[in-house]
């Protein structure tokens, strides 16, 4: 009997450093899943498309498939966009099952390894303990999807009650703002003396390189302003085990998904 296959759903990106980033996250999580078939597929911008890295597993014999969207936030792509691909495969394929699990973002264990993460990065700058005088600005995408952007601002939230930054706020890099720049002036200008920023983006692509400018035009305008840019939380070592633990979870036990198991025993929900 063939094994399970699990298929990690990137973003992708048109910077090849980005996109070899996911690659080696996910190169780290199948050693962690000696018994599944595992590939990777994009959503947008690199190769292989969802629907061409559900159709390799599928020659591969595989008849039962987890799919795990690689995203730390909701919004389109969750909603619309990788269901619409997995219900299109299984109109094609009603033999096979697939079954979705909710996003690494909604993932328990990623609050615990963005906290480490940005732990880190404290030490390696010698920022100090966060505390009076000290911010926290999480870094999202930009979405048109004012729920996805708010949720920037309740992680923002959640981790400077955790770690216990007096202040906390959220960034974004395209089509929402505010801007990265923008918050951290505002910083400044209320009084604080630290900030800590950290991109919640899953790899080192176009959009860190955007916060870096960011960051680097404030800190040459604050300059008693100390600054301590945490690299993307999507490269915190813990990442693998979550993402394992994510593919497992759904093939031994049902979630609670965004969306339906689709094909074999459920093939009415790709209608």
């Amino acid at each position: 009997m063939p094994p399970d296959g699990v298929l990690f759903c990137g973003h992708g990106s048109r910077r090849e450093s980005a996109t070899d980033g996911f690659k080696v996250l996910v190169e780290a999580a199948v050693r962690q899943l000696p018994e599944y078939a595992v590939t990777h597929g994009f959503l947008e911008l690199a190769a292989p498309a969802i629907p061409d890295a559900l159709e390799t597993l599928r020659a591969r014999g595989i008849r039962r498939i987890v799919v795990v969207p690689c995203m730390l936030a909701g919004g389109a792509h969750m909603r619309r966009d990788i269901p619409a691909l997995i219900k299109a495969f299984g109109r094609r394929h009603p033999e096979i099952a697939v079954t979705g699990t909710p996003m690494i973002g909604a993932h328990p264990a990623l609050h615990d390894a963005a906290c480490a993460h940005i732990r880190e990065a404290l030490d390696v700058t010698g920022f100090g303990e966060p505390g009076p005088g000290a911010s926290l600005i999480v870094v999202g995408r930009g979405t048109a999807d004012a729920a996805v952007n708010e949720a920037v601002g309740l992680t923002a939230q959640a981790l400077r009650d955790a770690l216990g930054f007096e202040a906390s706020a959220s960034a974004f890099v395209n089509r929402a703002g505010p801007a990265v720049e923008d918050q951290i002036t505002r910083a400044a200008q209320a009084g604080l003396r630290r900030v800590a920023i950290l991109p919640w983006l899953l790899s080192d692509g176009a959009l860190v390189a955007r916060t870096r400018m960011s960051v680097a035009s404030r800190i040459r305008r604050h300059p008693a302003l100390r600054i301590a840019l945490a690299a993307p939380v999507g490269l915190s070592p813990r990442l693998p085990d979550i993402l394992a633990a994510q593919a497992r979870a759904a093939a031994t036990v049902r979630w609670p998904g965004l969306y339906e198991r689709c094909g074999a025993d459920r093939s009415s929900n790709c209608e």
